[in-house]
C-alpha cells in the first residue's frame, strides 16, 4: 500500500510574509503543534550563508544556528537554494538536528545540482530534489531530469508549481511521466501555489494519480507563503483524515491570525495575473505598487516579459518595461 505523507513548510515558505522573523517562542510552538498534529515532516527554514543569525529567524547562516530550534520531530527538513550554501560547510547529518535537505534549483543548474546532492547523500542526509517551475521542462529536459534523478536515487523528487499556474491535466501528465520513469523506491512530492485557487484541487488530483507510488505533499498552516500562498495544511490534513488538525488551530489562533491582519497573503488579482502569464510573482507585485496602474496595464506589461526573464525576478528589467509601456501609452 502506497503512503501519502505531508510536509509542512510554514516556517520556510511562510517566511516570505514576515521576512522569516517568527520569534523564537513562536517557532518552537509551531514545531510542537505541527508535530502533535502527526504531520510527517517539518521544514524548519532556509539555510543561506548570506543570512544574518537571529534567534527569532528561520533563515539560518549555518547548521549550528538551527540547533536553537526545539523541534520534537525526528524528520526535520531544511531547504537550500542551490548556490546559496557551500557543500564544504555542510556537516555530517549525525552532528545536527536536520534529517533531510531539499535542494531547489533551476534547470540550467541540473548537472551541478546532482553532484551537490550526491555529496549531501554521502554526508548522511535524505535528499529532496526540487526542480523549480517543473511544468516548463520540455519532454527532452524532463527525460534528462528523471534519468539524473534515477542515478542519484534521492529520497524524493518533486513536481514544483512555483508560479501557481498548473492545472489538473498538468499534474496527471507529469505524474504519468514521473511514475513511469522513476525507480520505485523514489518518492514523488508535490509543491503547490494557490495563484489560481487550484492548490487543493491539484493536490487531490496528485493523490488520485499516485498509482502505487509513495508521495509527499507540501502544505503550510493557513496557506501562509509567498504571493497567493500554499496549500493549507489544515485542509489537506482534514481531507486525509489521519492527522490531529485541532493542534493546527492553535498555530492559527496563537500566531497566524494576528499576523494576517498586517501581512497579507492569499489570492489576489496580481498573483492571478502572474500565474496566467507564467512569470515570477514579484513582477506582478512590483507593478501593483506603482501609482495609478490598473489590472489591464499590469497584464499587458507581464505579457512583454521575455521567456528567459520569467523565472527570476529582475527589478531593473521590469522597471524599464513599465517606463517604456507608460511612455508609449501617453
Amino acid at each position: 500500500m502506497s503512503s501519502i505523507e505531508l510536509l509542512d513548510c510554514t516556517l520556510r515558505d511562510g517566511g516570505y510574509i514576515n521576512n522569516w522573523i517568527f520569534g523564537e517562542k513562536n517557532i518552537n510552538m509551531i514545531c510542537e503543534k505541527i508535530y502533535d498534529s502527526k504531520i510527517d515532516y517539518i521544514e524548519l527554514g532556509y539555510i543561506d550563508e548570506d543570512a544574518t543569525d537571529n534567534r527569532d529567524s528561520t533563515k539560518f547562516s549555518s547548521f549550528e544556528a538551527i540547533k536553537k530550534i526545539k523541534s520534537p520531530s525526528k524528520k526535520n527538513i531544511c531547504m537550500i537554494d542551490y548556490g546559496k550554501f557551500s557543500i564544504e560547510n555542510v556537516p555530517l547529518q549525525e552532528e545536527v538536528n536536520i534529517w533531510g535537505i531539499r535542494v531547489a534549483f533551476t534547470k540550467k543548474d541540473l548537472k551541478e545540482v546532482i553532484s551537490y546532492c550526491k555529496k549531501l547523500k554521502n554526508k548522511g542526509y535524505k535528499v529532496f530534489v526540487q526542480p523549480m517551475v517543473t511544468a516548463t521542462y520540455s519532454e527532452e529536459e524532463l527525460k534528462i531530469l528523471l534519468e539524473e534523478v534515477n542515478n542519484l536515487e534521492p529520497y524524493a523528487v518533486y513536481i514544483v508549481d512555483s508560479f501557481g499556474y498548473m492545472n489538473n491535466s498538468n499534474i496527471i501528465e507529469l505524474m504519468k511521466e514521473y511514475d513511469k520513469k522513476l525507480k520505485s523506491n523514489i518518492k514523488i512530492g508535490f509543491h503547490a501555489h494557490n495563484n489560481l485557487q487550484l492548490a487543493f484541487s491539484n493536490a487531490i488530483t496528485f493523490i488520485s494519480n499516485r498509482n502505487q507510488r509513495d508521495i509527499i505533499i507540501d502544505c503550510s498552516v493557513l496557506g501562509i507563503g509567498r504571493g497567493a500562498g500554499n496549500l493549507c495544511t489544515e485542509l489537506i490534513a482534514k481531507y486525509l483524515g489521519k492527522y490531529q488538525t485541532d493542534n493546527l488551530l492553535i498555530v492559527i489562533d496563537k500566531y497566524l491570525r494576528e499576523l494576517k491582519k498586517d501581512k497579507k497573503w492569499g489570492y489576489s488579482i496580481e498573483y492571478y495575473l502572474s500565474a496566467v502569464n507564467n512569470c515570477h510573482p514579484n513582477y506582478a507585485k512590483y507593478l501593483s505598487e506603482k501609482d495609478n496602474i490598473d489590472s489591464t496595464t499590469i497584464c499587458n506589461i507581464l505579457k512583454l516579459i521575455d521567456n528567459k526573464k520569467k523565472l527570476r525576478f529582475d527589478k531593473e528589467y521590469v522597471s524599464e518595461l513599465y517606463i517604456n509601456y507608460i511612455n508609449e501609452e501617453r
